[in-house]
């Protein structure tokens, strides 16, 4: 649990709280600066605020979803030190069951902080969606070198087709 969970939260704690005060110190900063008009000073001040915000989201992210796994395993943990078993205390079917939901939320991060960065990240969001066109099927198929290595496999000289002859 230590390396697993503390360790792991402790990090992005601290990380976090650095960038946070290298944010906030270069937002300071730049208002104090008086070429600077408003428009430019409310632009700044919303770029530095969801910069932060995604911070704070991302840490409470990895905390949340890490947390029933680690209550599972400290459970198991607890019971074998008193020479007892969680699959016999709760039942083969109901542990797996259990054991596999806390799993699926601890991987569940991975999928949820890409999901984070392209909600507060303008760039980010935008070559997520560039590279979303470019795998959709039906876009690989219009380019027009495609079509000419799929009537090559196809060993069609006509028409374009996915069923065998």
């Amino acid at each position: 649990m230590i390396f697993q969970y503390l360790f792991p939260g402790v990090a992005i704690a601290v990380a976090n709280g650095k960038i946070f005060r290298k944010l906030t110190k270069i937002e300071n900063e730049s208002f104090k600066r008086k070429r600077m008009d408003e428009a430019k000073r409310r632009e700044e001040k919303i770029r530095m605020t969801k910069a932060k915000n995604m911070m704070v989201c991302i840490g409470t992210v990895f905390l949340v979803c890490w947390i029933p796994i680690n209550s599972i395993n400290l459970i198991s943990d607890f019971l074998h030190m008193r020479d007892m078993s969680i699959i016999n205390f709760l039942g083969t079917y109901t542990f797996y069951i259990c054991f596999t939901a806390c799993h699926f939320s601890a991987m569940i991060c991975a999928v949820i902080n890409p999901a984070i960065y392209g909600y507060f990240n303008e760039n980010f969001r935008r070559e997520f969606i560039i590279l979303f066109r470019k795998m959709k099927p039906e876009k690989i198929i219009e380019r027009p070198e495609m079509r000419m290595e799929l009537k090559e496999m196809n060993g069609d000289e006509g028409e374009i087709s996915g069923k065998e002859k």
